[in-house]
């Protein structure tokens, strides 16, 4: 009895390759994904210290379709500005709420003093991602050899369907501690209680990739005045 002898490549290399790639391939999506921090700025004048800075892969599709479903999204802004890169002077949090009107169409961008109303999504998503004025510090004294760092990080939280209705039932609650982050009068406002909202609609969503990493900007006080 004669047995045909078979020829077997070994498979193992090529699993090998397929993994290699498709961690390769993770990677770069991940890394396409991750909110990022860039272009930052400090503008100082009359003792005021400005930041503008610009908000990169804030818009994953799971945003999007969140939002154009009629629901809004939160984005946290923590910025932090330390002396001498050591000695924390502030600490500030900015909430920003991202939604769409499915009834008249219009894109709404709210933020602590400013609302915009637009119609074009492409629009509303460069307006959302690029922050033009945040004021840091309001009277900074005019020290040219003052050194200064700022660490700035931000996070996007779309908010469900059952979030919404959690949140809307809060903003009906009148003894709640709240902080109204719109110049609207108190009926129209969107007024949130910030301990609540961030161990509510935050929650772990900085171990999904929500969030960005801290970004340092150091700069001394003598390169900004004029």
């Amino acid at each position: 009895m004669h047995f045909r002898k078979h020829c077997y490549k070994p498979i193992l290399p090529y699993f090998f390759i397929l993994f290699l790639l498709l961690l390769r391939v993770d990677a770069a999506a991940r890394a396409d994904g991750n909110i990022k921090i860039d272009s930052v700025k400090a503008i100082y004048r009359d003792g005021k210290l400005w930041l503008k800075f610009q908000i990169d892969h804030l818009f994953t599709p799971r945003v999007v379709g969140t939002i154009q479903s009629g629901l809004p999204a939160i984005v946290e802004l923590e910025v932090k500005l330390y002396r001498n890169k050591h000695r924390q002077i502030r600490h500030k949090r900015l909430f920003i709420k991202i939604a769409y009107n499915i009834w008249n169409e219009r894109f709404i961008i709210q933020a602590q003093d400013t609302t915009k109303i637009l119609t074009d999504f492409e629009k509303t998503k460069r307006e959302a991602s690029r922050i033009n004025r945040l004021l840091l510090a309001n009277a900074l004294p005019p020290e040219a050899n003052a050194r200064f760092l700022v660490k700035i990080r931000a996070s996007i939280t779309p908010i469900s369907s059952l979030q919404n209705q959690k949140l809307a039932g809060w903003l009906q609650e009148a003894d709640q501690t709240s902080e109204d982050i719109t110049s609207s009068e108190r009926s129209s406002g969107f007024k949130l209680n910030i301990s609540k909202l961030i161990s509510f609609f935050v929650g772990d969503q900085r171990k999904r990739g929500n969030v960005s990493e801290w970004f340092e900007y150091a700069f001394q006080l003598s390169d900004l005045l004029p």
